[in-house]
């Protein structure tokens, strides 16, 4: 009796066996498809030019963010995160030290001007923010200041908050560029657990 009931369950193991199995093809099929479409999209010229925009962009924004460490906080290594000190230090009031700065960001705006329309409409977005954010803080508080022999402790306070404020506006810019980046550079499927978990079916 007790072999003749283990053949019996034979059928219904081999069935779960077989369904599994099944997804496992269909979620690996599924996973071609995306990335034979990612690939597709990149050959095209109009995801080469996307591509080519991204890494642009992405380059003129970590210029900016390298001439902002070099000029607010020279002591930081290259990668580092950029963060505002509490005392400026003497390079930082030369307004010298400020040009590459300007001309980053002019670079920055230009290319963002002439690659927006292949952008993520969020993204574009928040670029304009930090753009506009970024010119308010140094034309109004950054020059300014650097520029003055003596600056006063009211101009300093203010330029390091408008400094603050840019950093602020700079990080979350780069942060979706890098996403968007890997997201159209590696198509993938959402996970999901149904390898893990066969369906309540399988378990009657």
């Amino acid at each position: 009796d007790l072999a003749l009931t283990e053949m019996r369950g034979v059928p219904d193991e081999l069935t779960k066996v077989m369904r599994t199995r099944e997804r496992q093809m269909r979620r690996r099929i599924d996973q071609l498809r995306y990335e034979v479409e990612g690939v597709r999209r990149s050959s095209t010229a109009g995801g080469a030019r996307r591509d080519e925009a991204y890494a642009e962009l992405y380059t003129h924004l970590a210029q900016i963010e390298a001439a902002l460490a070099t000029a607010i906080n020279p002591m930081l290594l290259p990668g580092e995160p950029l963060q505002v000190p509490d005392e400026f230090a003497p390079e930082t009031l030369d307004a010298e030290n400020w040009d590459d700065v300007g001309e980053h960001a002019y670079a920055f705006g230009m290319a963002f001007n002439q690659t927006r329309l292949v952008l993520d409409p969020a993204l574009a977005s928040d670029i304009e923010r930090f753009l506009a954010t970024l010119r308010q803080g140094l034309t109004g508080k950054v020059y300014p200041t650097v520029r003055r022999v003596e600056p006063t402790r009211t101009q300093l306070a203010l330029m390091r908050s408008s400094l603050e404020g840019i950093v602020e506006a700079l990080v979350p810019v780069r942060r979706r560029m890098e996403s968007a980046w890997h997201e159209m550079d590696r198509p993938t499927l959402p996970d999901d657990d149904d390898e893990e978990h066969p369906d309540d079916d399988d378990e009657d």
